[in-house]
């Protein structure tokens, strides 16, 4: 096999606060990169998603162009 794979594995808790306080974040959360066991709290999604991309590029992965959720293989192109 000539090929060569990097695996980064994440694992992301929410939290709903169902009475939050005026201005505070209705949800919030928690993510961890298995690998390295770095962790960050977050409250917004764009925070999760500047954390993951320390491990990966999000921006060649396109929903229903070359990634399809649930699937962890490329689609043709």
């Amino acid at each position: 096999m000539g090929d060569s794979l990097t695996i980064s594995s994440f694992v992301i808790r929410f939290v709903q606060d169902t009475s939050p306080s005026p201005g505070a974040a209705k949800y919030r959360g928690s993510i961890r990169h298995v690998q390295s066991d770095d962790s960050l709290s977050f409250t917004s999604w764009t925070d999760a998603e500047t954390f993951i991309q320390r491990y990966i590029s999000l921006e060649t992965m396109t929903p229903g162009k070359n990634w399809k959720p649930g699937n962890d293989q490329p689609l043709e192109e």
